[in-house]
């Protein structure tokens, strides 16, 4: 993957917003002012606002971050992700530790249904 830099971050967003940014922002409940300061001082914004604008953009993070067009998670996932950057850091941490934890619940319920077909 190629070196992050916010410079070409934003120069990606304004290639592909076909409004202005202060549109962008209050479409997507961000602060303008706060928006304006991040591009004109070549600073990044925060994940959950990378991923805003690329969904809005119709766009993937990948894209914003590097240039590099990769494959667009599916809908469900992507409802999914918008969904935990309101969630709070202790909730979070409770996801991420049953999603760590699925796999190895999958196998012990193939390994039952296996026993069970036999």
């Amino acid at each position: 993957m190629k070196d992050i830099d916010a410079y070409s971050f934003w120069k990606r967003v304004d290639l592909n917003n076909k409004d202005s940014l202060k549109k962008l922002s209050e479409e997507l409940g961000l602060n303008y002012a706060t928006i304006k300061t991040q591009r004109s001082n070549n600073k990044m914004p925060t994940a959950c606002t990378i991923f805003s604008i690329a969904q809005s953009l119709n766009i993937t993070t990948d894209y914003l971050l590097s240039g590099e067009s990769l494959k667009q998670f599916p809908l469900r996932i992507t409802a999914i992700a918008e969904k935990l950057c309101k969630v709070s850091e202790k909730n979070l941490a409770i996801i991420e530790n049953m999603v760590e934890l699925m796999p190895e619940e999958e196998e012990k319920e193939e390994k039952l249904q296996t026993k069970q077909d036999a």
